[in-house]
């Protein structure tokens, strides 16, 4: 049996003192961006606060890899949910044993009452194209705020659909009622997510859509991130050169052996180009073997190259610079290409890849798969993206020049901590 972990023995506990964070984790290159982007701006304004990032995943990460960083992490599942709003997490311990001592939980309960304000920044979680536990989860966090009394923002991200099955609707309708008008602030990314929001909840919604706060954000303030800023070693790309950044999360939602198959024509349409193709995956374990995949179906085809490498969210930013274009499925590595200049063939499965694009008038070269998937249609989008890659960095960068006047402050400033 897991050993029970003490988790809080050295959280602090001075009042008003805490500021926790939801939704984000360490996995993904775009949440942990975005967890870096929060935790920058937060040391900035709230100084003398205890930042702390709540996520079961990344408490399992080895201590000194969690020492790393300025905040500190605990563990967050549905059995701790539970154990605060009902004392009912015992019911998972015949499943999967007890994973928290009383104590520990004792002392997260402690921590709630003395907690600032919550901040999520899931990025996109409350969606029934997403499992339902994933939406149920999502609405567990809002309802320990209102339990607690604590402060609830939520940061700009997607939202929608909400086309749950009909007996899924009957269960998730009335809470999605009775919880959403809680947040002091709920900021979405798209005009669809707006709409979406609109059968819930309307005066403690944004007006209008807010961009994501990756991309408005500047170059990050390592020192404010990690206790010893790590240098920075992304790896050499030899010009010119293209990336392909797969998505398991596409791969899920289309045919698979299509996909695979459009990749490779995709790869000899660039190395006929001159262009050397490099692989990596966006999302750790999760896309590592898709990316792997596509390597192993390009043997013998010189000039394609698999990055190994596990990444983080500052090296990509910098990796990303280093190519002519990317041909991406997973959203931030879009944003961060269109922060350098750089232009994308995207595959998306959800409408915040449309918005994005059509933001940066890009929208010719995304195929959205929810309406199919077609290798000619693809190759035709990525032969017209090669014929105009000059001319489509100028716009993106001149978007981004427009964009310059922008920044996350809006978002901030509308936290009140208690």
């Amino acid at each position: 049996m897991e050993k029970k972990r003490d988790f809080l023995e050295k959280a602090g506990t001075r009042p008003g003192k805490t500021i926790l964070i939801t939704g984000g984790h360490l996995s993904n290159l775009g949440v942990q961006a975005l967890l870096f982007t929060t935790i920058e701006h937060l040391s900035r304004r709230f100084p003398d606060r205890d930042v702390y990032l709540l996520s079961y995943r990344d408490h399992l990460r080895p201590e000194a890899e969690k020492q790393a960083f300025t905040f500190t992490i605990l563990p967050w599942d549905l059995e701790i949910k539970t154990e605060l709003l009902w004392k009912r997490g015992r019911w998972l311990r015949p499943l999967r044993g007890r994973r928290y001592t009383s104590q520990g939980i004792s002392r997260l309960r402690s921590l709630l009452e003395k907690t600032a304000f919550i901040i999520d920044i899931s990025g996109f979680s409350l969606s029934s194209q997403w499992p339902f536990r994933v939406s149920v989860q999502y609405l567990l966090n809002i309802k320990i705020a209102s339990r607690f009394r604590i402060p609830f923002y939520i940061f700009p991200q997607s939202f929608g659909p909400f086309d749950y099955s009909w007996i899924q609707k009957k269960m998730i309708f009335p809470y999605l009622r009775k919880l959403l008008p809680y947040p002091a602030k709920i900021f979405a990314r798209e005009a669809s997510s707006l709409a979406a929001l609109k059968q819930f909840t309307q005066d403690n919604v944004s007006p209008l859509p807010c961009l994501d706060m990756v991309l408005l954000n500047r170059e990050y303030d390592l020192n404010r991130i990690f206790i010893h800023p790590p240098s920075l070693d992304p790896p050499r790309i030899a010009s010119p050169a293209a990336a392909i950044i797969p998505n398991l999360r596409v791969m899920e939602r289309t045919h698979r052996n299509r996909m695979f198959h459009i990749y490779q024509d995709m790869i000899d349409v660039l190395l006929q180009q001159g262009k050397k193709v490099y692989l990596f995956s966006h999302t750790g374990e999760i896309d590592a073997p898709i990316a792997e995949k596509i390597m192993r179906d390009a043997e013998g085809k010189s000039g394609v190259f698999l990055i190994e490498k596990e990444l983080d969210a500052v090296e990509i930013r910098v990796l990303i610079r280093g190519f002519e274009f990317i041909v991406a499925a997973r959203y931030h590595a879009v944003v961060h290409a269109y922060k350098n200049g750089v232009p994308a063939l995207v595959f998306g499965w959800s409408s915040k890849y449309n918005e994005l694009l059509k933001t940066f008038d890009q929208s010719q070269y995304l195929t959205d798969i929810r309406t199919g998937l077609d290798s000619v249609s693809v190759l035709a989008k990525l032969d017209a993206l090669l014929g105009r890659l000059p001319i489509e960095e100028q716009v993106i960068q001149a978007k981004m020049k427009e964009l310059e006047s922008l920044d996350n402050a809006p978002v901030y400033s509308a936290i009140e901590a208690r």
